[in-house]
């Protein structure tokens, strides 16, 4: 299955949508764009290959529209052939594309340790961040409840969830951001900093980070560039 985040114009509501403000009030769509996630399969389904898949998948996929109250429906995976709007605006996020900038990032904390004119130290930085909201976000998600997240919960319950998830994420990147501090006012030699860097990396590596980093793999089909050696 493939998946992307897109964004729909012209979503056609149920009922009308009041927008009261000062002085007047008018009718209109909650929102003009709608952003949702659209499920295709990989490749096409060879005749008579997953028939209760293919039919449910219908001719063009599936919008998991997960914010459809707003709009006056139930929040649920709906065929794209189906669904009531005007028009595909565009893809929001190409994991090719994340994929292929991560993949730049580690090369350059690779080529940053190699020349000695360049500091590796704001790449390292940068990655142990990357690792830490991997992580974070990771753990959350996954007590949480995992995918159904996405697709069990109600309006509520789905807020309340990404705002755990949010806070956790802040909470241990600013603990890293402390302990990046602390390490920058001790007073040592720029080699023994960039070692306790490396450290910091290390110690940031974890099932999240793995976890993200595999999905990044497969959509890309490129091994991502190796730390192993280096942290």
């Amino acid at each position: 299955m493939k998946a992307r985040e897109i964004d729909v114009g012209g979503v056609e509501a149920f009922q009308a949508i009041v927008l009261t403000m000062p002085g007047f009030a008018h009718c209109s769509k909650v929102a003009s764009i709608h952003i949702m996630l659209e499920f295709t399969p990989s490749r096409p389904f060879l005749p008579h290959e997953y028939p209760q898949l293919s039919r449910f998948l219908g001719p063009r996929g599936l919008y998991m529209d997960i914010t459809r109250r707003q709009y006056g429906f139930v929040p649920a995976l709906v065929p794209v052939s189906t669904y009531p709007a005007s028009e595909i605006l565009f893809e929001r996020f190409d994991p090719e594309a994340i994929g292929a900038i991560y993949h730049g990032h580690l090369r350059q904390i690779h080529r940053s340790i190699q020349d000695p004119l360049e500091s590796p130290l704001g790449h390292l930085k940068a990655e142990a961040i990357t690792r830490t909201v991997n992580n974070a976000f990771y753990h959350c998600f996954d007590t949480k409840g995992g995918r159904a997240i996405f697709s069990d919960f109600d309006d509520k319950a789905h807020e309340g969830t990404v705002s755990d998830i949010v806070d956790q994420v802040r909470e241990d990147v600013e603990h890293l951001m402390k302990h990046c501090w602390e390490v920058n006012q001790m007073p040592l030699q720029q080699a023994d900093v960039e070692s306790m860097y490396k450290d910091i990396v290390r110690n940031c590596a974890g099932k999240g980070h793995t976890m993200v980093t595999t999905a990044l793999e497969t959509a890309l089909g490129l091994q991502l560039a190796y730390l192993g050696d280096i942290c």
